[in-house]
């Protein structure tokens, strides 16, 4: 039953628009990668989600997303690094609320990339260096953050600041991470994991925090 109801769901989006950029929702290769590489996505996209792992080279231009504003959901799998984007990729991300990319291939986000409404942020894998280059950007919305296994990462910005409401940092195998700013002010913070992190120091400015129902896991 549940598979038919699938199936439903799939051929009511098909029936939107026959181009697949004028559609609600992309989750066939196929289509991704046209609308992708063709840049035929339109303001209509709303959720992308799509395994890509032996389906060939996706190489996007930079401004592959740009037409999607009110794009509010991306899941790519990426086992095996086979997105290749510019160093000047752009990024119009204003009403995205979950971005999951797995093997991220660029070292910052796009200095425009502000995705104030975001709530989850999955890279794990990735090859960031820093979230931005030039500045962090204030995510007020956020709850989750996993940049697990990037391996590259030598800093991430100060959460306290940028994304008070945290509950979930993930930060597993961030082998070049040597500090993380103070975690002071992230009350409603729950659980930090760090297995196979190299650590330096915990946090800077040496104040040490102790949180209601927080879980810190090496």
């Amino acid at each position: 039953m549940h598979d038919l109801l699938e199936q439903m769901g799939k051929d009511i989006v098909n029936e939107e628009c026959k181009q697949p950029g004028g559609r609600s929702r992309l989750w066939n290769y196929e289509d991704i990668d046209h609308v992708l590489t063709t840049e035929t996505g339109t303001e209509n996209v709303e959720a992308i989600s799509c395994r890509l792992f032996r389906r060939g080279i996706l190489k996007l231009s930079a401004t592959a997303f740009m037409k999607m504003c009110n794009l509010r959901f991306i899941q790519l799998y990426d086992m095996s690094n086979e997105v290749l984007l510019p160093k000047n990729f752009e990024f119009c991300a204003q009403a995205l609320r979950c971005l999951y990319w797995e093997c991220y291939p660029l070292e910052s986000l796009p200095l425009k990339f502000w995705p104030k409404n975001l709530v989850e942020l999955h890279m794990p894998s990735s090859k960031l260096i820093q979230l931005w280059n030039g500045g962090d950007k204030p995510l007020g919305s956020l709850k989750l953050m996993d940049l697990s296994h990037s391996w590259y990462l030598i800093r991430i910005p100060d959460l306290s600041s940028i994304a008070p409401n945290l509950e979930f940092l993930y930060l597993n195998g961030c082998e070049s991470l040597v500090e993380i700013p103070s975690l002071q002010n992230l009350s409603n913070l729950v659980e930090l994991r760090m297995r196979g992190s190299k650590l330096i120091q915990l946090w800077n400015g040496g104040d040490k925090v102790l949180f209601i129902n927080f879980r810190y896991i090496l």
